[in-house]
């Protein structure tokens, strides 16, 4: 690299939402770094004035491909306090289930494949599995289990259609459910050895100075 160089990418990958970097370099040393994370205006705003309430919740899923459920939960949420309607019982615990098989998916998706790479010096997650192959197998099943539950309540592994104001259009049956629970259980062994595989990645020693705030249930 020269004395002097300034590097601008306007476009990162394996980023959530958005991102861009800046580099200044003087004399070889940085002397200004910025990486920006950003969220590109969408316009779902716009294209749900005039529309039926029942369409917004599958409108509204398409705001993301790896969050779907996030989205769609709350818009159906605020239309059923608008209604007055309170979701309990078994359709409430499917809904419940409906989320974790989002975070399944996304979470392995992020650790695995948009984190793992830049951690480990591969390029992709394709290049990171030629030198370990075991991980990404593991990666690779953990992700078909929460896309594959993901399908058994929502109909498909993106952008599920069957969540609806006040229930489900289509509930999974039973014997669906029971027959799935085996899969569940050899994800839960895949769980546990990616937590203990993620833990061990060497996270530069960084501390920020901000305050978390969370949601929480005490029943949950």
């Amino acid at each position: 690299m020269g004395k002097n160089k300034t590097i601008k990418v306007d476009v990162l990958t394996r980023v959530e939402g958005e991102g861009g970097l800046y580099v200044k370099v003087v004399d070889r040393e940085i002397k200004e770094l910025r990486l920006n994370i950003f969220e590109p205006p969408r316009f779902f705003e716009a294209f749900l004035k005039g529309r039926l309430y029942h369409e917004v919740p599958d409108m509204v899923a398409r705001i993301c491909g790896i969050c779907p459920v996030a989205y769609q939960m709350s818009a159906v949420h605020a239309i059923e306090k608008i209604f007055g309607l309170k979701v309990e019982g078994q359709l409430r615990e499917l809904r419940r289930l409906i989320y974790c098989a989002e975070w399944i998916a996304s979470h392995c998706l992020h650790i695995y494949f948009l984190s793992a790479p830049d951690f480990l010096g591969f390029e992709s997650a394709v290049a990171m599995g030629k030198k370990y192959p075991e991980t990404l197998q593991q990666a690779l099943r953990l992700k078909k289990v929460g896309n594959e539950l993901f399908s058994l309540l929502g109909g498909r592994p993106v952008h599920p259609i069957s969540v609806r104001v006040g229930g489900f259009y289509k509930t999974p049956l039973k014997k669906g459910l029971k027959a799935f629970l085996s899969e569940l259980e050899n994800a839960f062994e895949d769980a546990i050895e990616s937590i203990r595989w993620a833990i061990n990645l060497d996270f530069p020693d960084i501390s920020w100075d901000i305050e978390f705030v969370s949601l929480w249930n005490p029943e949950e």
